[in-house]
C-alpha cells in the first residue's frame, strides 16, 4: 500500500530548507498504521483531542508521538585503524574481492593517543574507512576481528546519507 493512502494532513518540520520529520494524522480507525519510506526516518503521530488549527506549533501540541520507523536499506560507514599498512590492505582487499563493501579507503600517517595497559601511547596508524550496506555489516565485522593482528581492533560504525544520485547509483549497483 501507498503510504499517502493512509495518512491525511500530511507535513514537514523544516530546518533551513531541509525536512526533518514527518508529521501526520491517522485515518484508519484511529489506528497506528506500519509504513516505511526509503532513506528516511518517519515518525507517526496520533491526532489530540483538541481541533485548533494545523499551524506549525499546534500541530506539534496536538500529535503525540507513537514510534519512529527507519528505513530499510540504511548505508553505514565502518571506522577501522592498525599500525601497518600491509594489514590495512589485506582487509580492504578482503572486503571489496568478497563483495562486501564497494569502497574501502586507507588513510596513513594518522597520529593516535590512547590508553593502553594503563599507559599513554602514541603511534602513527593507518584509518579504513569501509563503506557498506547495512545488510553486509555484521559479516565485515567479522571479517575485520578475523584478519586484525590488534587484539582489542577499534571497530566503529555510523550511518551516513549518498546526496549525489549518481554516485548512490554505483554504490548500490556494486553493493549487491
Amino acid at each position: 500500500m501507498v503510504f499517502d493512502e493512509y495518512f491525511q494532513n500530511s507535513f514537514s518540520l523544516k530546518r533551513a530548507g531541509t525536512p526533518l520529520v514527518t508529521q501526520t494524522s491517522l485515518i484508519e480507525n484511529e489506528r497506528p498504521v506500519f509504513a516505511t519510506r526509503r532513506r528516511c526516518p518517519i515518525i507517526l503521530f496520533e491526532r489530540s483531542e483538541n481541533k485548533t488549527p494545523n499551524t506549525l506549533k499546534s500541530s506539534i501540541e496536538n500529535y503525540k508521538f507513537i514510534i519512529i520507523f527507519y528505513n530499510q536499506i540504511m548505508y553505514k560507514l565502518i571506522t577501522s585503524s592498525t599500525d601497518s599498512k600491509e594489514n590495512a590492505q589485506v582487509i580492504a582487499n578482503t572486503l571489496i574481492s568478497k563483495l562486501l563493501s564497494p569502497c574501502v579507503q586507507i588513510i596513513s600517517n594518522v597520529e593516535s593517543l590512547y590508553i593502553w595497559n594503563g599507559e599513554i601511547e602514541n603511534t602513527s596508524e593507518y584509518l579504513i574507512l569501509i563503506k557498506c550496506c547495512q545488510t553486509k555489516e555484521e559479516e565485515i565485522v567479522s571479517k575485520i576481528l578475523d584478519l586484525h593482528k590488534y587484539e582489542v581492533p577499534e571497530i566503529i560504525v555510523s550511518n551516513f546519507d549518498i546526496l549525489n544520485p549518481d554516485y548512490k547509483s554505483w554504490f548500490d549497483k556494486n553493493s549487491i
